[in-house]
């Protein structure tokens, strides 16, 4: 997990990018118990599926003013 002492600001980011992806219709939350069950049908019609979820990695930057002020917590995907 991040070490920064500013972890908070990073992690609020982190749920606003969240937020904004399942707003947006980007990604959509489905339960686990669902996605089992999906793959398991598509398995049983003869499709390999290799992987259940998609590996997500953070990137964290603090982006900064010319002067050097912070201007925002930055996450990327």
């Amino acid at each position: 997990m991040i070490k920064e002492p500013d972890k908070a600001k990073f992690v609020e980011a982190m749920e606003v990018e969240v937020a904004f992806m399942l707003k947006e219709n980007i990604w959509k939350a489905v339960p686990k118990r669902i996605m089992t069950e999906h793959y398991r049908a598509q398995r049983a019609t003869g499709v390999n599926v290799k992987r259940h979820q998609i590996i997500i990695i953070w990137s964290f930057k603090p982006k900064r003013h010319p002067d050097g002020s912070l201007n925002k917590y930055k996450l990327m995907l």
